[in-house]
């Protein structure tokens, strides 16, 4: 019997695993989250996850969920777009230009002023970004009508008097002082800071076609690369060069809407997308796959998608949010609740739920749980004289073990057990039910039926 020392490494099926690499967890107002539609996540340096939705914010801990009502601090509608900036705050954008803005700075709400209190038309908000000028936050807000830039404690407006090439804005995302804007026109670069003459760069890289969403991806001598979302492929900008992914969506087809969505992955894939349908495009094979229903997600499209510490993607959209993993294996130890760190047997009794044989009992692990139970020993005639060498289930769902020297042993799911003893100093270490002929144990003298 080989043992598998100080580290389990095990397979935990979630659903029905099927030949895709990644796995889904689906999350709605069943578990706990506030509103099933979910516009934007964000992640804050205690590795908490907030998601904005209808009813406002929802904090998740990985266990449970706490749900901040917009009932309970603000009279709106909920909320599209969340930012949690280098100051440990959490910046919280509503739906539309005449709702406040809210933060979380020390554990406490607060508020700015509606960008226009009195706009009767809802207009939309479709991103926020943020730097920081003199120790104060300034604050874009791009929109259909143009930007509206929070500085010097009030709201000024910028169309295309002012010099942008487009008044529909559809991102936003701040590098260094600047903030770069995916327009109906292209891209343009906002200097609001430090600009004497002009505050807009237009058509940069020679772009002037709607980009819908961009990404500041690596920060290079030169200068950040830039992915942008376009009507029918993926411009990435690098070193003043512009390199083209075809990536045979047309997005020209789809109507324009406040969601769409762009990540790049550690491997380099790149999801991107919108309301009506996501993406991914492969690095290695230079393929686009349609994420959606098909592959197990709950819808076919997304409102948002961010990457964790951990490396997993979460999906928002109005039906909740999923979580799609790719590591399939995890590792777990005393620490994490087991009896022992060495495990020598495994056995799967249901489905998704698992025993572990360890030197001095065995741990049972079920929805992330683990119950851990000690088997009798003699320490002085052996070491490790109850070590479950081997596990095994049989017609009736009874787990039996072998248990070196201290014999068979048979354990309910509860975790009580009864100990045949051995009477002939014989190590068990093989246990194993066939139906038509019973239990068979081996030891190391005999075979015994």
């Amino acid at each position: 019997m080989i043992l598998h020392k100080l580290i389990i490494a095990f397979l935990i099926s979630v659903g029905s695993l099927c030949s895709q690499d990644f796995v889904i967890k689906h999350y709605n107002i069943t578990h706990g989250l506030g509103d099933n539609s979910v516009y934007d996540v964000a992640q804050d340096s205690m590795g908490f996850l907030w998601f904005a939705t209808n009813d406002g914010i929802s904090k998740y801990d990985g266990f449970s969920w706490q749900n901040y009502s917009y009932r309970e601090f603000v009279v709106g509608s909920g909320y599209f777009h969340l930012k949690y900036d280098e100051k440990g705050i959490l910046w919280a954008s509503p739906k539309y230009l005449n709702q406040k803005i809210y933060y979380l700075s020390n554990g406490s709400w607060n508020s700015l002023p509606a960008p226009v209190p009195n706009l009767v038309i809802y207009d939309e908000i479709t991103g926020i970004d943020l730097i920081y000028h003199k120790n104060k936050p300034v604050i874009c807000l791009t929109s259909k009508i143009g930007v509206y830039l929070f500085i010097d404690d009030k709201w000024k407006h910028f169309t295309t008097n002012d010099g942008l090439p487009a008044n529909a804005v559809y991102s936003v995302k701040s590098y260094k002082d600047y903030f770069y804007l995916a327009t109906q026109k292209g891209l343009t670069i906002f200097n609001p800071v430090s600009a004497k003459n002009k505050l807009f760069e237009n058509f940069v890289s020679g772009i002037d076609t709607p980009v819908y969403e961009l990404l500041i991806d690596t920060v290079l001598s030169t200068g950040p690369e830039i992915t942008l979302l376009c009507d029918n492929n993926l411009k990435v900008l690098s070193d003043s060069k512009v390199r083209i992914i075809n990536t045979g969506v047309n997005f020209s087809l789809i109507n324009v809407g406040t969601f769409h969505s762009l990540l790049k992955a550690k491997n380099g894939d790149i999801y991107f997308g919108d309301k009506s349908a996501l993406f991914r495009y492969s690095n290695e094979s230079k393929t686009t796959v349609l994420l959606g229903k098909t592959k197990g997600f709950t819808t076919d499209g997304a409102t948002g998608i961010f990457f964790d510490k951990e490396d997993n993607l979460w999906i928002t959209d109005t039906r909740g949010v999923d979580k799609m993993s790719f590591r399939r294996f995890l590792n777990y130890f005393k620490s994490s609740g087991l009896i022992d760190d060495e495990v020598a047997s495994i056995l799967e009794y249901e489905p998704g739920k698992l025993i572990f044989g360890q030197n001095t009992g065995f741990t049972f692990f079920e929805n992330g749980v683990f119950r851990k139970f000690k088997l009798p020993e003699d320490t002085l005639s052996h070491q490790f004289s109850s070590r479950l060498l081997d596990l095994t289930l049989d017609s009736a769902g009874n787990i039996w073990g072998a248990a070196a020297f201290l014999g068979l042993i048979k354990i309910e799911k509860s975790g009580n057990f009864t100990v045949f003893n051995n009477n002939y100093n014989e190590t068990f270490t093989t246990v194993k039910y066939i139906q038509g002929t019973g239990l068979l144990a081996g030891t190391n003298l005999a075979l015994y039926i």
